[in-house]
């Protein structure tokens, strides 16, 4: 079966992000999954077994599995100031100017919608004076902070705190109403915030007309989130489940949509653990996955760490995640040397 894995993009907001992250190294997971599942490369071919005899298959333990991640997502939110401190340790490192703009951009990628909101609403764009000296990727940032770019983030931020799994149709719409009267009062603030010129009065009509779009939308995507949970819970044996399930939370499409890369983490171990003989786990796409999900939160240490050949892989398997390694480095000094102060 095909397992779909896009790995994230770690500068959400800025118009160069691909030249940081290119898609070749990063959104090709599914290519690379699927080509290692259909003998793409040079796998190890293992041997017949005698008389036509199958080995046998080991079944997946569907309960268990899902006890497992309910076990460890429980352990990262609980763990979420502690995440964000280890996140922490790189954004100390950027320009001032971005600084507070990843902090709340990772505290959202957490899922830490609370604290993602508080940082966005504080966020005050530079003066025209300040932008002249700023260059690059950070002075792109800058720039769409002075077109209102945060309350786009903030808005993503305050309706997600209002999400949860609910079993009844009555209970979801009584959850999204909440949620869709804080877009409205978000759309006021930028309305506000355009009328006092605060933002950029062109851009923060692209910012409001985008702010629109996504609350009519979004009612959406949490139906396909909670659809995903469901099927969760109700077919934890099957593969598809989960790759449903980490469409929606940790993957470039949902990043401004319905982000928890804690949860896209604690599935993604998982699947490590209970599918430890599919080709997508031993060939090492998984270990690169949870790396890239690392890494998208900045915290690069443990994105390299968590690329460390070990006996699960395969020799394909062991000479992918060196290699993804030594891209996940490049990739990592690129970040730094386009923010850094």
């Amino acid at each position: 079966m095909k397992l779909i894995l896009i790995a994230c993009s770690l500068l959400l907001a800025s118009p160069a992000a691909a030249q940081i992250f290119p898609k070749t190294d990063t959104d090709r997971v599914a290519e690379d999954i699927e080509k290692a599942k259909r003998g793409a490369g040079t796998p190890e071919t293992p041997k017949d077994p005698p008389d036509g005899v199958k080995p046998p298959v080991k079944a997946i333990d569907g309960p268990a599995a899902l006890a497992r991640f309910k076990e460890l997502r429980e352990s990262l939110r609980k763990a979420q100031a502690a995440e964000q401190k280890e996140s922490g340790k790189t954004i100390k490192l950027l320009d001032d100017a971005v600084a507070d703009y990843m902090e709340a951009q990772v505290a959202l990628k957490l899922g830490c919608y609370e604290d993602a909101a508080r940082l966005f609403k504080k966020i005050t764009p530079v003066s025209d004076d300040k932008l002249k000296e700023l260059t690059g990727e950070v002075r792109q940032i800058a720039v769409a902070l002075q077109n209102g770019r945060h309350f786009y983030f903030r808005l993503v931020a305050e309706v997600m705190e209002h999400y949860k799994y609910c079993e009844t149709d009555e209970e979801f719409d009584k959850i999204w109403g909440r949620a869709e009267k804080t877009g409205q009062t978000i759309i006021r603030a930028l309305q506000q915030a355009i009328t006092s010129k605060q933002v950029d009065a062109q851009g923060g009509v692209i910012q409001l007309r985008r702010i629109e779009n996504w609350v009519d939308e979004e009612k959406n995507h949490w139906l396909s989130l909670r659809a995903a949970e469901k099927e969760l819970r109700d077919n934890p044996t099957e593969m598809l489940s989960w790759q449903r399930f980490l469409e929606q939370v940790g993957t470039a499409q949902r990043e401004d949509r319905t982000p928890n890369f804690l949860d896209s983490r604690a599935a993604l171990t998982v699947i490590k653990e209970f599918w430890s003989a599919d080709t997508a786990v031993r060939r090492g796409h998984i270990d690169n996955a949870i790396a890239l999900n690392y890494t998208s939160v900045l915290q690069f240490e443990r994105g390299l760490e968590a690329l460390t050949p070990h006996d699960g892989l395969d020799a394909e398997g062991k000479r992918y995640v060196e290699d993804q390694k030594r891209k996940l480095q490049e990739m990592q000094n690129a970040v730094m040397r386009e923010l850094k102060k």
